[in-house]
């Protein structure tokens, strides 16, 4: 694997990684996003990821992402169910802006 010369090689290196997966592990939080740590991967993200800021995420938590207008976002946890992190199909529906008819 040849060597990353430039910031701007790795940050597309990882974005391009971050989009080949659905889920992800919370590494840390800051202000400005989270990092994350992929499938496959033992070291964290370098970038901050932009996440739902309805949810308070924390280290550790099993998010679901998605790309989002070319970039990828952190849209909510994904923790066991009857956890006290658990989150519902309807919480789900809510954050995603669905509702139901039935």
């Amino acid at each position: 694997m040849a060597l990353l010369e430039t910031y701007q090689q790795e940050a597309k290196l990882a974005e391009k990684t971050a989009t080949e997966y659905k889920t992800a592990v919370v590494d840390a939080v800051f202000d400005d996003g989270v990092t994350l740590i992929f499938p496959d991967s033992s070291e964290p993200s370098k970038k901050h990821y932009k996440c739902n800021s309805s949810v308070g995420f924390s280290a550790g938590d099993r998010v679901h992402i998605a790309k989002e207008n070319g970039t990828v976002i952190v849209e909510y946890k994904l923790n066991g169910a009857g956890g006290s992190d658990a989150i519902s199909i309807e919480e789900i529906k809510e954050i995603m802006g669905m509702t139901s008819n039935v």
